[in-house]
């Protein structure tokens, strides 16, 4: 099949199964537009360390109509949480944390 450089977009089952049937979550986009981005407020705080970048693995749901990003346990060394994550939420190496409800950026799968 030829490439014709249009992006590849995959949308899980799930989504429809969370009701918010105008947001898109789960969608990978592959190509030149690179991966989704969302705005969410965190739904539990966060640790980090100060001076190292962090990702976290999210999981994403509404509440009262907002948008939401529910952190996985695991850390980065747990394969599991992976295929149940929505995106990834960045904490910047300055931060020490991110607290429960702060806004954030999720860069989706």
């Amino acid at each position: 099949m030829p490439n014709t450089g249009a992006p590849l977009r995959i949308s899980p089952i799930r989504e429809p199964q969370i009701g918010i049937p105008e947001i898109r979550l789960g969608e990978v986009c592959i190509g030149e537009y690179g991966p989704t981005q969302r705005r969410a407020r965190l739904a539990r705080a966060v640790p980090s360390q100060v001076g190292r970048e962090d990702y976290v693995r999210v999981r994403l749901f509404s509440r009262d109509g907002e948008l939401w990003a529910d952190p996985l346990p695991g850390g980065s060394s747990a394969i599991s949480n992976l295929v149940l994550a929505d995106g990834l939420v960045k904490i910047e190496a300055a931060r020490d944390r991110i607290a429960e409800g702060d806004p954030v950026e999720v860069a989706g799968f």
